[in-house]
């Protein structure tokens, strides 16, 4: 089900208060709330991608031996670039952007665990 869904809207409170975490922390330190609200951005992007490609080969029945390899090449592709990129350029922090990129599975779990 896709985040930006009517019946997701606990799902948007947990990422938008996790989105005020990082920007509180930009004020303290701008490389680690940089790099996580970068990371939480691209988290939720890969993650709509997720939904609309497996929801078009679950609809079409087109899932064969090789279905997904390109697509999670490209998603992993963003994942290494952005750690990449943390690594180079000295306003994101490589631990907020790991971080960041963990915030899209962390908010689900904290959606499950809580029962909202």
């Amino acid at each position: 089900m896709s985040v930006f869904n009517q019946a997701n809207l606990k799902l948007r409170i947990i990422l938008a208060c996790m989105a005020v975490i990082a920007g509180v922390l930009s004020f303290f330190s701008k490389p680690i709330g940089l790099g996580f609200l970068l990371s939480e951005g691209l988290a939720v992007l890969i993650y709509e991608n997720n939904v609309r490609y497996w929801n078009r080969v679950v609809d079409g029945g087109s899932a064969h031996r090789g279905t997904g390899i390109f697509h999670f090449m490209i998603n992993y592709g963003l994942m290494a670039g952005i750690m990449i990129l943390a690594v180079y350029v000295p306003w994101l922090n490589i631990f907020a952007c790991a971080l960041g990129l963990s915030s899209m599975k962390l908010a689900l779990v904290i959606q499950e665990l809580a029962g909202i």
